[in-house]
C-alpha cells in the first residue's frame, strides 16, 4: 500500500494486481532454469574465503568441502577469475618446520579438492606460511583457532597481485 496510489492511504487501501496466467508456463520454466544456474555464493563471499581448522586437523571436513563446492559454483561462472591464491597457515604450537609442512599439506589439499571440482590447475597458486602471519595472538585457544586456516583469494583479470611482507597479498585493481 502506497500513499497516493488508487486514492488511498497506507493504513486503509491496498492495490490489487491481476496477472493473466495464459502462456506463463514457458516464462516460469525459464526463470526456474535461470535460478538453478546461479552460483551458491556471491563474489563478495567467494573473493576472500577462509577455512578454519581444529588443532591437529589434517583433512577437510564435510562442511569445508561444502564451502569449496559453493566457491566453485561461483568460479565456474565468472570468466574474469584468472588466479586462485591458496595460503596455508597454522598456529604457533609445535616446531616451525612441522607447522610449515602442515600448512602446505592443508593448502595443497584445498587446491586438489578445487581441481577435483573442476578448477583449472593453471590458475592455482599454493603457498605455505606455517605459523608466520598470525591473525590473532597465539597465547589463547581462541587466537590459535583463528590462526589455523587456509585463506583462498580470487584474483580477477583487472587485478594484479602485489607481494607484501604481510600475510595477505595486496590486490591492486588495474
Amino acid at each position: 500500500m502506497v500513499d497516493g496510489v488508487c486514492g488511498g492511504s497506507e493504513a486503509s487501501s491496498s492495490l490489487k494486481l491481476i496477472l493473466p496466467t495464459i502462456r506463463i508456463q514457458s516464462a516460469l520454466d525459464q526463470f526456474a532454469e535461470c535460478r538453478q544456474r546461479l552460483p551458491l555464493i556471491t563474489y563478495r563471499e567467494a573473493r576472500d574465503m577462509t577455512l578454519h581448522y581444529q588443532a591437529g586437523q589434517q583433512n577437510l571436513t564435510a562442511a569445508q568441502r561444502g564451502q569449496l563446492k559453493a566457491l566453485m559454483s561461483y568460479v565456474r561462472l565468472d570468466k574474469r577469475v584468472t588466479q586462485v591464491l591458496i595460503d596455508g597457515h597454522t598456529d604457533s604450537d609445535g616446531a616451525r618446520l612441522a607447522n610449515l609442512a602442515v600448512s602446505r599439506k592443508r593448502a595443497e589439499q584445498v587446491a586438489e579438492a578445487l581441481k577435483n571440482l573442476g578448477l583449472d590447475g593453471a590458475k592455482v597458486q599454493v603457498r605455505a606460511h606455517g605459523s608466520r602471519y598470525p591473525l590473532a595472538s597465539n597465547h589463547s585457544e581462541q587466537g590459535r583457532a583463528k590462526n589455523r586456516r587456509v585463506a583462498i583469494r580470487l584474483v580477477r583479470d583487472n587485478e594484479s597481485v602485489v607481494n607484501s611482507a604481510h600475510t595477505n597479498n595486496k590486490i591492486k585493481v588495474k
